[in-house]
Order: structure tokens, then C-alpha cells, then sequence
């Protein structure tokens, strides 16, 4: 049975309001930054990624299988490509082929949803396919909406990866695990289709705590040795257990001298063993409160043995986060 956590679903269900204006497909490639996601403009220069080099898509072998990742990278390459000709938003038999990984169903204890996916976009500049997804429950209602990408870093000539951005759920059924069940959904697809990296930007305010103990880890070493220096400023300018400060001084001298890298869940349980109960009834902590503070970029490795976030070997129940 799948369990909601109200705290994720609450950070599902913010990312609300309608989907962005798709882009007038003349203009779509002319800006290197122009992403409805708006995943690049946060990492700004240091991100984007120049395609000069990259195979036109006309000389690529026609294959499409999904049975690994070097059929899926020549699709991908085709199908960012010949949006210069179709146009950004214009589906063809290479977008399908990813397309139909993604879910078109999941179960929250009994209740089917399903979700209608559609092509939102290319990108060139940044290569990546964008889809929108409407969930709507066995009855046909709206029940949410979803953006889901499909990315490549191509100078490192990077496997493709899966990037998650908004997901807003119809406040009638929020907190009812459709979240949860959802992100199940979408890495157990991935997993199939041999995609097993998840991308995501944990945004402040719930979403910062949320994804890390939904099993997501710092995307790289930088990022992690800022949060734990934010964390160590707010701990420094609070009155609380010296724990707390002793605890964040021994993981930031563990980054500078052994390079050993802390994981969100890590952070988060800070203080854990001083819980107390919340205004909302909840259970709260320091490490949970700072880190709802902390805006940090994101990935998930899976693994085809394990494609939910769990989060076992840490000691904590499936119930407290997922």
C-alpha cells in the first residue's frame, strides 16, 4: 500500500499554475537559454551546452529499439534535430519513442489514474525533448498536470537522462499519495527503458527537504559543500544543541580532507533525535527545517533492483518521507 507523506505531496501540489505559452517555433532555437522548464536560466552560462560537431540527424542509422542506450541516443539526436524542419512542437516517430516510456497509469491504493502525454517542445541548444502529461482519474477528471524531459549532456557524452520539473496537483486530491505514486511510476518506466538517472532542481520551501528524503543526491560535489556551509551559517546564528554545529563541522572537514560527500537524507536528519511535534501536527527538526531552506540541484541513480526511492538502510520507514 502506498503511504502519502503530506510533506511531499505538499511540494508536488506547489509547483501549481498553467503550463507556459508555447514558444512561437520560428524563434524557439534563436535563444540559447529558451527553456519552458526554466531549468537553465537558474544555472544561467555555466550550463549551456554547444551542439557545433554533433551528427546531423540524416546520416544517423534508422533504429529504434529501446532496448538500450545507444539506440536511444540515436533517436534522440534525430528527433532534436529535425525540429528545425517540422517545427519544436511537432511529434514524429523518433519524439514517440519517448513518449511512450513514460507512465500512462498508475494505482494509489486502489484508484487508477492515468495520464495523456503530449510533445511540448525540442530544445537544440540545451538538446532535450519536453512532454506535458494531464492526469485525470478513472472518472475522466483533471486531476493534475506534469512536465517530464528527456536531456543529454553532449560534451561529456553523457547517457541520457531523465529531467522531472512541474508536477501540480488539483487541490481536492492532494495528499492522497498521488505524488508518490507517480514518481513510482516514472522510474520504474525508466528503469525499463534503460534511463537510469533522474535529474531535478529541489527548490526552497518543503522541495529542498522533500527530494532528499525522497533518495535524490547532490548533482555534484560544489553543490553539496555550499549547502553544508549554508547550514553551517544558519546553525552558527541559532540557539541550539552544539551538536548540531559540531556535527556540520565534522562533515565539512570530511569534504575538505577525505572528499567523502554527505547526502541530502544525511543533512536532513540532522537533530532527528530531537524531534518535536509542529504547529501542523507534524514531526519537525532542525536538519528538516534548514534544509526546507536550501535550494539545491539534484540527481538519482537507479538501479533496476531498486527504481523506488527508499531509504531502508538509513533507518527510516517508508511512511516518514515517501
Amino acid at each position: 500500500m502506498t503511504v502519502a507523506d503530506p510533506l511531499l505531496e505538499a511540494m508536488l501540489s506547489r509547483m501549481a499554475g498553467p503550463p507556459p505559452v508555447v514558444p512561437d517555433v520560428s524563434t524557439q532555437f534563436a535563444n540559447p537559454y529558451h527553456d519552458e522548464l526554466g531549468r537553465f536560466a537558474r544555472k544561467g552560462e555555466g550550463r549551456r551546452v554547444p551542439t557545433k560537431g554533433v551528427e546531423d540527424s540524416a546520416t544517423i542509422p534508422d533504429k529504434t529499439s529501446l532496448s538500450g542506450q545507444p539506440e536511444l541516443k540515436e533517436a534522440f539526436t534525430r528527433a532534436i534535430y529535425e525540429g528545425s524542419k517540422i517545427g519544436g512542437n511537432t511529434p514524429s516517430a523518433h519524439t514517440d519513442q519517448f513518449q511512450d516510456i513514460l507512465p500512462t497509469g498508475f494505482d494509489v491504493d486502489g484508484e487508477e489514474y492515468d495520464v495523456a502525454w503530449s510533445l511540448w517542445s525540442r530544445d537544440a541548444d540545451y538538446p532535450q525533448l519536453v512532454f506535458h502529461g494531464t492526469i485525470t482519474d478513472a472518472d475522466g477528471r483533471w486531476a493534475g498536470d506534469t512536465m517530464r524531459a528527456f536531456a543529454r549532456d553532449l560534451q561529456e557524452d553523457s547517457e541520457i537522462y531523465a529531467y522531472h520539473d512541474r508536477l501540480s496537483i488539483r487541490q481536492g486530491v492532494q495528499g492522497q499519495g498521488i505524488g508518490t505514486s507517480f514518481l513510482a511510476a516514472c522510474e520504474a518506466a525508466y528503469v525499463k527503458a534503460g534511463i537510469n538517472e533522474i535529474r531535478l532542481h529541489a527548490n526552497l520551501d518543503v522541495g529542498g527537504y522533500a527530494w532528499a528524503r525522497a533518495g535524490f543526491d547532490f548533482e555534484t560535489a560544489d553543490e553539496a559543500a555550499v549547502v553544508v556551509a549554508s547550514m553551517a551559517a544558519a546553525a552558527a546564528n541559532e540557539d541550539g544543541p552544539d551538536e548540531y554545529r559540531q556535527t556540520l563541522e565534522t562533515i565539512r572537514r570530511r569534504i575538505i580532507e577525505a572528499g567523502v560527500i554527505p547526502t541530502p537524507f544525511e543533512l536532513s536528519n540532522i537533530g532527528y533525535e530531537w524531534r518535536s511535534v509542529g504547529d501542523d501536527g507534524h514531526e519537525t527538526w532542525w536538519g528538516k527545517e534548514a534544509m526546507m531552506d536550501m535550494a539545491w540541484d539534484a540527481k538519482k541513480i537507479l538501479t533496476p533492483a531498486v527504481p523506488v526511492a527508499v531509504a531502508a538502510a538509513a533507518g527510516m520507514s517508508r511512511v516518514e518521507f515517501l
